[in-house]
This record gives C-alpha cells, structure tokens and sequence, in this order.
C-alpha cells in the first residue's frame, strides 16, 4: 500500500502523529534546496530547504517522542528510497552509495529562519555524498558529489 502525507503546521499535531505511528509512513520533502552561494543560490527560500531533516529529527524524535532514532532514520533513507525505486540508495551497504551524515541525536537543530532559509543545521559532523565529504567538522566542503535522480522517477 502507497500513501502519501502532506504536511505544514496547518495540520492538527493527533494528526501527524498517527500518520508516525504507521509503518508505512515515509518522511520526505519536495523542497528544493540547490545552493547556499554561487550561481545556484536560489533567492527565493521556505523554511524547509535546509531545516527539514533536522526539524523532524529534533522535534518528533528527541522532544516528542513519537518515534525512536532508529525508525526515524528508516522513514528518511531506506524506506523512500525503495518507495521510489532507487537502486543502491537509502541502506549502507557494500556496493551502494555511500550517502552519509554523521550527527550528535542530541544537539541537532534546525537554525533555519524565514529571513535566512539556508542556514545549516546545528549538530552535523560529517555529511558524505556519492563517497565524497561534503561537510567536514560542520562546515561544507567546496566538494558538489551529487547526482541527478530524474532518470530513476521517470
């Protein structure tokens, strides 16, 4: 069974809460976050871009409870990416993608305003795309090891 959540503070908290407790229940976003300088900084920002990840994290892990660690990591790697079929994603293990990020469950945040959308989250060590470091000791790396998913959603 397929089902699809959409959610914004407009949606009651019981709500998105029993949306959490099914199994089935992936947690993505659809937001666009291409640069936070260069020629693909995107002017034009929602809070989500950049803070999404550890909004959920911070918020329905650590100081609500309503999933454990573990299960929440599997709502944002593994399960999507078999929901979306992409191969060699979303599971460390040999042969796959090494798409990594290293954070202390403890203090990640999101630092994400509506005036500074791109700001990165508090709490991230290391961040490794593709196999590349990314972000080293919390700071980005001038590495860009992303790859274009479109030919696999087609």
């Amino acid at each position: 069974m397929m089902s699809t959540m959409w959610t914004s503070k407009s949606f009651h908290k019981d709500d998105v809460d029993l949306c959490l407790q099914q199994l089935a229940c992936a947690v993505i976003s659809d937001t666009v976050a291409i640069g936070n300088d260069g020629i693909l900084k995107d002017p034009f920002g929602f809070l989500s871009r950049y803070g999404w990840t550890p909004r959920f994290l911070q918020h329905y892990v650590r100081n609500q409870g309503v999933l454990c660690m573990a299960e929440s990591l599997r709502r944002i790697t593994s399960l999507p990416a078999a929901r979306f079929g992409l191969p060699k994603r979303g599971v460390l293990k040999r042969d796959n993608f090494a798409d990594i990020c290293v954070f202390d469950p403890e203090s990640i945040a999101n630092k994400a305003t509506a005036r500074h959308p791109c700001r990165y989250a508090t709490g991230v060590a290391y961040v490794l795309v593709n196999g590349r470091l990314a972000m080293r000791h919390g700071k980005r790396t001038s590495v860009n090891a992303g790859q274009v998913l479109r030919d696999f959603l087609c």
